[in-house]
C-alpha cells in the first residue's frame, strides 16, 4: 500500500474508479457476472463513494496547497518590506552610535541574521528598546530616527510575524489535507486491486470485457 501519492497517481485512480464502478453498474452483462461474487448493484453504488471521497479530498488538497503558496508569497512580501526598513534604520543607528558598544548591544546591533526567527528577535529588540528608553530615543533621534519611524519599523516586524504565523498555519492545513487525500487514495487503490481480482475471475470467459472496466486483458 502506498503511503504517498502524486497528483497524477491520484487523478489516475479517480479515473479508474469511475470507469470500473460506472461501467459495472451500467452494463448488465458485466453486472450479472460479478453479482455472484459479491459485487451487487447496491455494493457497487456504495463503492462509488470511495471515488467521490477521493475527488473531494484531492480538490481540497490542491486548494490547500494553493493557499499555502499564497501565504508564503504574502510572508515573503511582508518580511522583505520589514527587512528593508530594519536594514536602513539599523544602519542609521550604527552610524550615530559608532564606538558605543554598550548601547549597540542593548539594541541588538552586534550582527545581522539571515533566518527569519533570529532576524525577528533582533529587529523586535531594536525597535522595542529604542521606543521604550528615553535616553536611546534621544540618541537615535540624532540619526533621524524619530519615534514615529521606529514605530513604523516595529509595525513592519509585527506584520511579518503575522504573515509567518499565517504561512505556518497554511502549511499545517496543507499537510493534513495531503494525509487525508493519501488515505482516501489508499482506500480506492485497495478497492481497485480487490475488484480487479474478482473481475478477472468473473469475466474469465469474456476477457475482452475487462477493458470496459478499465482493466488490461491478461497478456499471453
Amino acid at each position: 500500500m502506498h503511503n504517498r501519492y502524486s497528483a497524477a497517481q491520484v487523478e489516475k485512480l479517480i479515473y479508474r474508479g469511475q470507469i470500473a464502478t460506472t461501467n459495472a453498474l451500467e452494463m448488465p452483462e458485466i453486472l450479472g457476472l460479478v453479482i455472484p461474487l459479491g459485487y451487487t448493484a447496491e455494493r457497487l453504488q456504495q463503492d462509488q463513494a470511495l471515488v467521490v471521497d477521493l475527488q473531494g479530498a484531492h480538490q481540497h488538497q490542491q486548494d490547500a496547497y494553493g493557499r499555502q503558496y499564497q501565504a508564503t508569497e504574502a510572508f515573503n512580501v511582508a518580511w522583505g518590506d520589514a527587512r528593508r526598513l530594519y536594514t536602513r534604520h539599523s544602519s542609521q543607528a550604527r552610524a550615530v552610535l559608532a564606538g558605543e558598544k554598550g548601547l549597540k548591544a542593548r539594541l541588538g546591533l552586534q550582527r545581522q541574521f539571515r533566518s527569519f526567527e533570529r532576524w525577528d528577535a533582533q529587529a523586535r529588540q531594536f525597535y522595542t528598546i529604542g521606543l521604550s528608553d528615553p535616553e536611546l530615543q534621544a540618541r537615535l533621534l540624532e540619526g533621524g530616527l524619530t519615534a514615529e519611524i521606529l514605530q513604523n519599523g516595529l509595525d513592519g516586524v509585527a506584520a511579518a510575524e503575522a504573515a509567518d504565523r499565517a504561512q505556518e498555519a497554511a502549511k499545517g492545513t496543507a499537510q493534513q489535507a495531503t494525509r487525508d487525500r493519501n488515505a482516501a487514495a489508499g482506500a480506492l487503490d485497495q478497492w481497485l486491486k480487490d475488484f480487479e481480482a474478482i473481475a478477472r475471475i468473473a469475466l474469465r470467459k469474456f476477457p475482452e470485457w475487462l477493458e470496459r472496466l478499465g482493466i488490461a486483458e491478461p497478456s499471453g
